[in-house]
C-alpha cells in the first residue's frame, strides 16, 4: 500500500477530505448571498471589495477553513456592507443577515437531490462501481451536513453571527437601535465566551436543531425516492 492510501484510509483524514467540497461550497455561496442581497439593496461596497464572485479565493478565508476541520470552528471572510447605502437600513440588514444562511439550505438541498440522482443511477446498475458510489455518496451526505452546521451556527443571534442582523431587523426600533449601538462594544466582546458556556453546559445545542434539518431533507429525499 502506497503512503497516499495509507492517509486516505485514515478515517479521520478521509472525513476531512471529503468534507472539504462541502465547506468550501458553504463558505463561497454563504458569503456571495451576502455580497449580492447587499448590492441590490443598494450598497456598492461588496462590488469594490471583489465579492461579486463565485470565485472560493474571494470568500474562503484559508486559517478559518484550517480551524474548521481540525477543531471543528472556523470563519469565511466576512463581507462588508455599510447601512447608510441601504434603502431601509434596519429591514435591509436583516435580509442581508438571513441571505447566507438561507443559501446554506438550499445548497444543502440541492446536494441532497444530487445524492437521490446518484443513488438511482446506482440501483439502476448503470456502470456505477460500489467505491465510487460510496465516495460520491459520502461526500454529498458531508457537504449536505456541512452546510446545515452553517446555516444553524450562524443563526446564533449574537454578534458578529448573521442571526444578530437578523434579530436586530425583527425587533422594535428603539430596541434593536440600543443593541445595535453596543453590540460589540459590550455584547461582542463576550459573544465567544457565551458560545463556549453554551456548548458546555447544553451539547446539544447546535447538534439538535442540525440533526433536525438534516433529518428533515434526508426525509424529503426518501419521499422522492419512492417514485422510482
Amino acid at each position: 500500500m502506497s503512503l497516499l492510501q495509507q492517509i486516505v484510509s485514515n478515517d479521520v483524514i478521509r472525513q476531512k477530505i471529503l468534507m472539504l467540497p462541502g465547506l468550501i461550497l458553504g463558505f463561497t455561496f454563504h458569503e456571495y448571498a451576502h455580497a449580492k442581497v447587499a448590492y441590490s439593496l443598494g450598497d456598492d461596497t461588496p462590488l469594490y471589495e471583489g465579492r461579486l464572485t463565485l470565485n472560493p479565493v474571494r470568500h474562503v478565508d484559508l486559517m478559518g477553513l484550517v480551524f474548521l476541520l481540525l477543531l471543528g470552528f472556523g470563519w469565511a471572510k466576512p463581507v462588508h456592507f455599510n447601512p447608510r447605502k441601504l434603502k431601509k437600513p434596519k429591514r435591509d440588514e436583516g435580509l442581508i443577515g438571513v441571505a447566507g444562511p438561507f443559501t446554506n439550505l438550499v445548497l444543502a438541498f440541492i446536494l441532497m437531490i444530487i445524492l437521490i440522482i446518484v443513488a438511482i443511477i446506482y440501483r439502476g446498475n448503470y456502470s456505477l462501481s460500489e467505491n465510487v458510489y460510496n465516495v460520491i455518496g459520502e461526500m454529498l451526505i458531508y457537504g449536505c451536513s456541512v452546510n446545515c452546521s452553517l446555516l444553524v451556527f450562524n443563526m446564533i443571534p449574537l454578534p458578529p453571527f448573521d442571526g444578530f442582523h437578523v434579530l436586530l431587523a425583527i425587533l422594535p426600533k428603539r430596541v434593536s437601535g440600543i443593541l445595535a449601538a453596543n453590540a460589540y462594544r459590550t455584547i461582542g466582546r463576550y459573544s465567544f465566551l457565551v458560545l463556549i458556556a453554551l456548548f458546555y453546559f447544553f451539547p446539544g445545542i447546535l447538534s439538535t436543531p442540525v440533526s433536525f434539518v438534516f433529518n428533515s431533507l434526508y426525509s424529503m429525499a426518501q419521499v422522492i425516492l419512492r417514485f422510482f
